[in-house]
């Protein structure tokens, strides 16, 4: 992990673009919404990586990767507290450990709001009640209280679905994506404090918003435009995936700002000689 700038740190994760690509191989149509389209290279990628699963395995995606509820991405702040975010079989070596309990409790942060935190996920009742007072769809309140009650049989898909799309789809490609990210990395190495704020700044707009003691930024080949953003309050840290397309866009209007700066200096430079020679 390399500092940027102030509080803002730059990271390469395998195990955070493992979840990505399963996120995006089940919402790629719907992230299609971006501002801008996808390469057709990319889409070309994706349809034939979602190809190489069989139907029952898209299932499960749909199921544990929604865009509704993206229970599989609550992950993201529990592997970062636990230093499980960088190798894939320790991830896969943590996830086989971990208890059914603190998957589902991962899964009732899935990102909206509720009144109360759950003081004892074994209370059926309290478990029940925070589920319907969630800003989760009614599907996904549903889908979420099933994996809860048959928790055993949630923790065994859940494994054997990493496992699968890791073996099937990212380690194939991994060696690419190893120099995608390094790539990335660079770009945000050289990138000013005020455009690596853009990519995770947006979310801290209030004026007097105060900022988490460390933000990490973690380049994503399947986020390509989109971001994610996850805040954890015990250590105070945000993790985002930014696309790839996305730092290559800011690095873009990096460039075109440094243009207009230089032509503007050029025409001030003309302007105060022209001055000069009437003085004369």
């Amino acid at each position: 992990m390399e500092n940027i700038s102030e509080n803002y740190y730059v990271a390469q994760s395998d195990v955070f673009e493992l979840l990505a690509l399963k996120f995006r191989s089940n919402n790629h149509e719907y992230m299609q919404a971006e501002s801008h389209r996808a390469k057709e290279s990319f889409n070309q990628f994706i349809h034939d990586a979602v190809s190489l699963v069989s139907d029952a395995v898209k299932e499960e995606l749909d199921c544990f990767f929604h865009q509704d509820s993206f229970f599989g991405l609550t992950f993201v702040q529990l592997l970062y507290q636990h230093d499980k975010w960088h190798d894939i079989p320790d991830f896969l070596n943590f996830l086989e450990q971990l208890e059914c309990e603190e998957i589902i409790s991962a899964f009732l942060t899935s990102g909206y709001p509720s009144p109360e935190r759950i003081g004892d996920y074994n209370d059926e009742q309290e478990v029940f009640s925070h589920i319907q007072a969630s800003l989760l769809p009614f599907p996904e309140q549903a889908k979420l209280f099933y994996l809860y009650f048959d928790k055993e049989n949630t923790k065994r898909r859940l494994l054997k679905l990493v496992e699968e799309i890791n073996e099937k789809i990212f380690q194939p490609f991994k060696e690419k994506l190893g120099a995608y990210h390094e790539d990335s990395i660079q770009k945000l190495l050289k990138m000013d404090e005020k455009h690596v704020k853009k990519l995770i700044q947006p979310n801290f707009d209030q004026p007097n918003a105060n900022l988490p003691n460390k933000m990490i930024i973690i380049p994503s080949y399947f986020y390509y435009t989109s971001t994610l953003f996850s805040y954890g309050g015990k250590n105070d840290a945000v993790i985002s995936l930014a696309g790839m397309e996305r730092i290559e866009q800011i690095m873009d209007e990096s460039k075109e700002e440094d243009r207009v700066i230089d032509l503007a200096k050029a025409l001030s430079d003309r302007t105060k000689i022209k001055i000069i020679k009437r003085a004369e």
